[in-house]
């Protein structure tokens, strides 16, 4: 145990997708590699961090990581930011990659109670 705990907090935060293409590298058996770019609403009244949002609208969901470790990104309470993930492997084909812009999102957003970790 590392010593770290979060509250996941509910309702999950909304986003969207506003660009994306493919990324450089090979495909892989876990899918292709897609830089994107996302917008992220925190509509609470306390600090978060996003480690991951849900393409709910797709079938099957997709889900896309935000960050690949650390506490996640960190979205100021009421504020709305924006972050390019670059070159992360989803269960999307390359010529796929841009039918995520403007796919709406829900970001679980969490509270480290002011100690993330690293």
């Amino acid at each position: 145990m590392n010593g770290f705990s979060a509250e996941e907090l509910s309702p999950p935060f909304p986003g969207a997708v506003t660009a994306a293409h493919a990324g450089h590298r090979d495909c892989t058996e876990a899918g292709c590699p897609i830089d994107y770019r996302v917008k992220i609403t925190n509509t609470s009244d306390r600090d978060v961090f996003v480690q991951s949002c849900s393409a709910a609208e797709l079938n099957p969901p997709l889900s896309l990581p935000i960050v690949d470790a650390g506490a996640g990104f960190f979205i100021g309470a009421g504020t709305t930011k924006s972050t390019h993930v670059h070159s992360v492997y989803v269960g999307l084909e390359k010529r796929s990659a841009r039918s995520l812009v403007g796919q709406q999102l829900n970001c679980n957003g969490l509270d480290w109670h002011g100690h993330p970790p690293p």
